[in-house]
């Protein structure tokens, strides 16, 4: 499981917008919090060599399945298909300043790149098909949009994977 973290300041998770899992969901910074599924991704490589972030809220279908009922669970449990694999990933938009989403993995702009940062152990995630990277818009703060932008090897663009 990877909880993606921004460098600076640290602290903060790539999250999900209210655990929605479906298409066109925010991909924001809310801070770390090892009990929100919203909070949960898995670098999955596919066999054709693409790298993906899937949203895998409570680690599996399993997971998501173990939890009590509830707003949790049902969104949890929407973001798997029948077989367990996750449906959704972060994408990264075409163009500066979009906003970065949760689409259907395997579609255009859920391709990554993940190259190493600046910071040892961190990485600048980009997009196979723009090569823009996803950049956290505020610097760190609850709420704040994950967004496309050109690559700058600047901070608020280096990620790491939470222990």
């Amino acid at each position: 499981m990877v909880n993606e973290q921004t460098a600076i300041p640290s602290g903060y998770n790539i999250d999900v917008a209210g655990q929605n899992a479906t298409s066109g969901t925010w991909i924001i910074e809310w801070r770390a919090n090892r009990g929100d599924p919203g909070q949960d991704f898995a670098q999955v490589t596919a066999s054709n060599g693409d790298t993906y972030l899937a949203y895998v809220p409570f680690g599996s279908l399993a997971g998501a399945k173990a939890q009590p009922a509830g707003y949790a669970r049902t969104h949890a449990e929407a973001a798997y298909s029948s077989d367990g694999t996750a449906k959704y990933c972060i994408g990264v938009a075409p163009n500066p300043g979009a906003d970065a989403l949760l689409q259907p993995c395997g579609n255009n702009g859920t391709d990554l790149t993940l190259l190493r940062g600046v910071d040892p152990g961190h990485h600048i995630i980009t997009s196979a098909s723009s090569h823009l990277a996803l950049n956290d818009a505020a610097f760190g703060r609850d709420g704040s949009w994950i967004i496309s932008w050109q690559k700058n090897s600047q901070q608020n663009e280096e990620f790491y994977a939470a222990s």
